[in-house]
């Protein structure tokens, strides 16, 4: 009867000590802190790289008041982005900038000035520089915020033969870019880049003659990335 009771009873305190294992919450450690079941990926520290591609915006202001003229078209932009990471948060390398200007127009600021015929003329601005990207994490969108500097020159076909040798417009220049980029795929992120280059260049367009020559070009990017 004794041994009985004693079964009785170890079985009731077995019983009791299993049901409040089960109620307890488990150990801290063993929470998920991740529900999606992905584990976070750590920001990579080396190597970085980004092209972007969309439309623009072109307007050049030459020559002397009052006789101003300025050239004007849409563009196809594009820049391609090399470098790495400095810390977390910051970027630096080595970039082009293209942007190739479709449907030129002129316009002098003189009525009296017959301007020259763009029938056949094609700009296209090239920059080559160094860049600087400071990396700002959100939970939507990572913002990239972009500094451009380096040196940059506008290219000009299709003159005529028998046009004025003139000597191609260069000097240095600058951009600036704000991008917001999602994840798509491990380290490739995707996102919008909005861009404005400044090129105020200088041309030297007769012997004992020089003439400055202001660029601005806004844009409109589609971003991939990889960091």
């Amino acid at each position: 009867m004794n041994r009985s009771l004693v079964l009785v009873v170890l079985a009731a305190v077995a019983w009791t000590a299993e049901a409040r294992a089960a109620d307890a919450p488990p150990p801290a450690s063993s929470v998920d802190q991740n529900p999606s079941g992905a584990p976070p990926r750590p920001r990579r520290e080396g190597f970085v790289a980004s092209a972007s591609l969309g439309p623009g915006f072109f307007s050049s202001q030459s020559g002397a008041s009052p006789d101003k003229r300025r050239y004007v078209g849409t563009t196809l932009s594009l820049d391609v982005n090399l470098g790495g990471h400095i810390g977390r948060h910051f970027a630096f390398g080595a970039a082009y900038l293209r942007d190739q200007v479709y449907g030129l127009g002129v316009e002098d600021s003189l009525a009296s000035v017959q301007s020259p015929s763009v029938k056949n003329l094609s700009f296209n601005l090239n920059l080559f520089a160094l860049f600087g990207d400071v990396i700002v994490p959100f939970r939507g969108p990572e913002l990239h915020l972009q500094g451009f500097f380096g040196y940059c020159r506008l290219g000009v076909t299709g003159r005529s033969a028998n046009a004025d040798v003139v000597n191609t417009p260069d000097g240095v220049a600058y951009a600036a870019a704000i991008s917001g980029r999602l994840p798509l795929a491990g380290a490739v992120k995707v996102g919008l880049t909005a861009r404005v280059t400044y090129a105020p260049l200088s041309v030297r367009e007769y012997a004992s003659q020089g003439t400055s020559v202001h660029v601005v070009v806004p844009a409109l990017l589609a971003t991939v990335g990889f960091d």
